[in-house]
């Protein structure tokens, strides 16, 4: 079965962080007491990217290059309306955060928001490539040449796509 990377026409960028990462953080902060009555933001400058980055970062752990489909933001909002379960709720996810931002359009420097990595500077985030690493590794597979992709001119079509 073959893979397609949807490309978006405008996007947003935004912050990816591991599960465990998050379990992590949020047991410090639990004790913290400059965590009281504040709100704490995961934003881990190592894992800002867009969709259409996270998609090239899969291709170089592959080593190779995978179809792409443009998704507009239309293709979206009439995905997310049909309804069809879980495409629907995919839709809307990727919608919101990649066509709207709702992760990373607004600013965290009120009095009431602090950043974890401010809390725990000495502290590091498990890097997308570490956790492509993991995926890999949960298929059975090896990462591959990282430095290296197979196919060296991608191709990009317009297809259709129904909701």
């Amino acid at each position: 079965r073959g893979w397609q990377v949807g490309l978006l026409e405008k996007l947003f960028y935004t912050y990816f962080v591991a599960g465990t990462d998050i379990g992590k953080f949020t047991m410090k902060t639990v004790d913290d007491i400059r965590t009281v009555n504040k709100s704490v933001h995961f934003r881990p400058t190592s894992n800002l990217c867009n969709i259409n980055e996270l998609a090239s970062l899969w291709e170089k752990k592959i080593g190779r290059t995978l179809p792409r489909v443009i998704v507009t933001e239309n293709d979206l909002l009439a995905a997310a309306a049909a309804n069809c379960i879980p495409q629907s709720i995919v839709a809307s996810f990727t919608h919101d955060i990649f066509i709207k931002g709702c992760q990373i359009n607004f600013a965290i420097d009120g009095p009431q928001d602090i950043e974890v990595s401010t809390l725990y500077p000495d502290e590091t985030f498990q890097t997308l490539d570490d956790c492509f690493n993991d995926f890999l590794a949960k298929l059975g597979d090896k990462p591959v040449n990282t430095n290296k992709i197979t196919t060296t001119n991608p191709v990009v079509e317009s297809m259709a796509i129904t909701a």
